[in-house]
């Protein structure tokens, strides 16, 4: 007995418990005897060509149906509502830094010139440097004892 029988008949032996018919059988071929169901293989491909052809004649007649079904691109979709073309706020700068100067620059116009805050009360501003002038000529104003107590009440 060479090596490779002396493999074959420990490998059954230890699988199948014993030397029966099938341990012989199994000592005696290299491969397996049986062969693929050919009938089984042509059934489950032609049910796979054909679940691939019913898609395809689907998906050709889903494109057909939507070929014919769309509107122009020139032309607009119709609703029941007039479309709003604005959108709503805050809108988008287009142009930030010159928005910025504009701003800036109408602030600097306040803050270095003459004029009414409240003209029913006589509220009035004055330049900024204007206004630095008259503090330092005239002081800032001072609370009395009698205010200051009210307060921290």
């Amino acid at each position: 007995m060479d090596q490779h029988e002396k493999f074959q008949s420990k490998v059954t032996k230890d699988s199948l418990g014993s030397d029966g018919p099938a341990a012989q059988n199994l000592s005696s071929s290299t491969h397996e005897l049986r062969d693929a169901n050919v009938k089984n293989l042509w059934l489950i491909g032609g049910g796979l060509f054909g679940a691939v052809l019913i898609v395809l004649a689907l998906l050709a007649g889903l494109f057909a149906f939507y070929t014919h079904h769309t509107t122009a691109p020139d032309t607009k979709a119709s609703t029941f509502i007039a479309p709003d073309n604005t959108a709503p706020g805050p809108h988008i700068q287009s142009d930030p830094h010159e928005d910025l100067l504009k701003l800036r620059a109408s602030e600097d116009s306040v803050l270095t010139s003459y004029g009414w805050v409240d003209k029913n009360t006589g509220i009035a501003r004055v330049p900024i440097s204007v206004a630095m002038k008259m503090i330092v000529k005239k002081g800032l104003p001072v609370r009395n004892q009698q205010e200051e107590s009210k307060v921290k009440e």
